[in-house]
C-alpha cells in the first residue's frame, strides 16, 4: 500500500491474525447505536486478543532505531464481499496517521480509528481512515464503516491483497 500524497513512503502492511467474530461485532454495534462512537473504546479494550498489525514505514534519515516499521494493534477486523468487490474493516485504538508525517506516526495517541478499505474487481483498492465522529454503522451489511465514504480523502492507495502462509 501507498500513501495518497504522491509520495513513496514505503509499503504499509496490515497482518490478520483472526477475523473478528459475529458475536464481537454485535457488541460493538449495540454500544454504537446505545452510548455513541465515543464509548467504543471500552469495548475494544474487553476484546480478548489483537485481531491484527499496521506496519508503518520507519522514519529515514533519524537513526537506526526509528527505521524499524511502526506497530499499530488492530483490535478488530472485519471482511465482506460485496457487489463491487471486497470492503474490509480494521479498528484500532490508536492513532494510525496515514497521510502524515512518519515521525507523527510514531507516537501512541489513544484514539478510535477506523479504516475502511474497498478493494474492486481487479484486486485492487483504496483505503481511508475515520475517527469516531465520522463512523456508521450499515444494518443492511452489518458492518462499520466511514460516513460519507466518497467525501473523505484517501489515505492508502494502491492496495492489494496478499496471503500469507505460515
Amino acid at each position: 500500500m501507498a500513501r495518497s500524497d504522491g509520495k513513496d513512503h514505503g509499503p504499509i502492511d496490515i497482518l490478520v491474525d483472526h477475523w473478528s467474530t459475529d458475536a464481537e461485532r454485535d457488541a460493538l454495534q449495540h454500544t454504537f447505536i446505545d452510548h455513541g462512537a465515543e464509548e467504543l473504546l471500552p469495548v475494544l479494550h474487553g476484546l480478548h486478543e489483537r485481531a491484527g498489525v499496521v506496519l508503518l514505514p520507519g522514519v529515514q534519515s533519524l537513526g537506526e532505531r526509528v527505521r524499524q516499521p511502526t506497530p499499530k494493534n488492530l483490535l478488530f477486523a472485519r471482511d465482506r464481499v460485496t457487489k463491487a468487490g471486497r470492503q474490509l474493516i480494521f479498528i484500532a485504538d490508536q492513532h494510525v496517521g496515514f497521510g502524515e508525517p512518519a515521525i507523527y506516526a510514531r507516537g501512541e495517541l489513544q484514539e478510535f480509528n477506523l479504516l475502511d478499505i474497498r478493494i474492486g474487481p481487479d484486486g485492487k483498492g483504496v483505503g481511508k481512515v475515520a475517527g469516531a465522529d465520522k463512523v456508521t454503522y450499515n444494518k443492511q451489511s452489518k458492518m462499520f464503516e466511514v460516513k460519507n465514504y466518497a467525501e473523505l480523502p484517501a489515505r492508502l492507495v494502491d492496495v492489494h491483497v496478499e496471503k500469507m502462509t505460515r
